[in-house]
């Protein structure tokens, strides 16, 4: 080894120090692409708190939707049902006030035919009409003026043909 000539000492201290500034260098860009892989990652992380919070306020704020759409529904569905009992119980006054205004009128009309015999005979009138007091019946509801039994006959019958339609 002492036969190595100064030349080629020379050349192989340049070459060990051309080695070393080559892995200098190396370690140089890595060290930067480690920094930059660093500073994306926390990038990153600050993004992903950032997205888990915005998730997390959006879970809670379609929790409450969510609540208060099931809350809707079923007023929605209480409101309906009601309205629908409104419309049958309307429906129900509506015929039986139609009722009572035919019992009212045939009643009327029972009234002044009998008054007209009572101016005759009154004691015989009143005896007539007692007897043909009748009740008005229409789908169960009663109305309790009396009437000429012609006339109850007569409504009778066609109310159980305007059934059977």
């Amino acid at each position: 080894m002492v036969n190595l000539s100064k030349e080629a000492m020379l050349a192989f201290n340049q070459e060990l120090i051309q080695c070393i500034e080559e892995l200098k260098s190396t370690k140089s860009s890595l060290e930067e692409q480690i920094v930059a892989e660093e500073t994306e990652k926390s990038r990153l992380q600050h993004e992903v708190e950032r997205m888990n919070v915005r998730i997390s306020q959006l879970n809670e704020s379609l929790g409450k939707k969510s609540a208060a759409r099931t809350d809707y529904e079923r007023t929605i569905q209480e409101t309906e049902s009601a309205y629908m009992k409104i419309l049958e119980s309307s429906q129900l006054l509506l015929n039986m006030v139609k009722r009572e205004a035919a019992c009212l009128d045939q009643t009327l009309s029972s009234s002044s035919s009998n008054s007209s015999s009572s101016k005759s005979n009154p004691e015989t009138a009143r005896r007539k009409h007692s007897r043909e007091a009748v009740n008005c019946l229409d789908d169960n509801v009663t109305c309790s003026k009396p009437m000429a039994t012609a006339d109850h006959a007569r409504r009778k019958k066609t109310s159980d043909i305007a059934i059977k339609m």
